[in-house]
């Protein structure tokens, strides 16, 4: 079966999203808007380098005094911030968003979310606030980190069986760096089938089902 079959190219995921309207959020209030939501970020959690970010945390929940879903940025960073918070004797339940968090009655809470600002509805409303906000920007430099690794893993990754060349090393997601050979055709369960074959040390040869394309992508110390 062609990838195409199985997978969306990027340029028309694009188009498909780009039916669909567009909603932005914007924290500046200075900047040009439809309609002013009335949701502002939450106060300044990062400012006081005295107290470590649970320290900081605790004490906006005494003053605020309504309930606050806490973000993190991942599950592993989810599990670094509760240590954290048990420190300073807070231990928030996991709920699984928003909506869940705001059926829950709950005072405080954790989620996770790759959020860089919260909301604040107001001194007696439920609050978000995430991670970005308790370090300042140490978090936005991570996930801008993050991203562009992200972006250079997808750069090297093949689309087009026509994208690959014989004789160039490739990396397979699992078996690590080979050499492409070509296409071969098998039979598998009476069935016959394509396969790229990929060259390992000592002659070894892995062959990839061509629906698996995905698991190829290009070798970055080749060029």
């Amino acid at each position: 079966m062609p990838p195409r079959r199985c997978f969306t190219p990027v340029e028309e995921l694009y188009q498909i999203l780009g039916r669909y309207a567009v909603l932005e959020l914007r924290h500046n209030q200075d900047a040009p808007v439809h309609r002013q939501s009335g949701v502002k970020p939450p106060p300044d959690l990062a400012g006081d380098r005295n107290l470590t970010a649970a320290e900081r945390l605790a004490r906006f929940l005494d003053e605020h005094r309504a309930p606050v879903l806490l973000c993190a940025e991942s599950a592993g960073r989810r599990e670094v911030l509760l240590e954290s918070l048990r420190e300073v004797g807070l231990e928030p339940p996991p709920v699984a968003n928003w909506h869940d968090f705001l059926q829950s009655g709950l005072d405080f809470a954790i989620a996770t979310a790759p959020l860089d600002r919260g909301m604040y509805f107001g001194p007696e409303q439920p609050t978000l606030v995430c991670e970005a906000q308790l370090f300042g920007n140490r978090v936005a430099q991570r996930r801008r980190r993050s991203q562009k690794q992200d972006e250079a893993a997808a750069a090297n990754i093949f689309r087009d069986i026509n994208e690959l060349r014989e004789g160039v090393p490739v990396v397979h997601l699992e078996h690590g760096v080979g050499r492409y050979t070509g296409l071969q055709t098998l039979e598998v369960d009476g069935q016959q089938a394509e396969f790229l074959t990929l060259e390992y040390a000592q002659g070894s040869k892995l062959y990839v089902p061509v629906a698996s394309l995905h698991l190829i992508s290009r070798y970055a110390g080749a060029d």
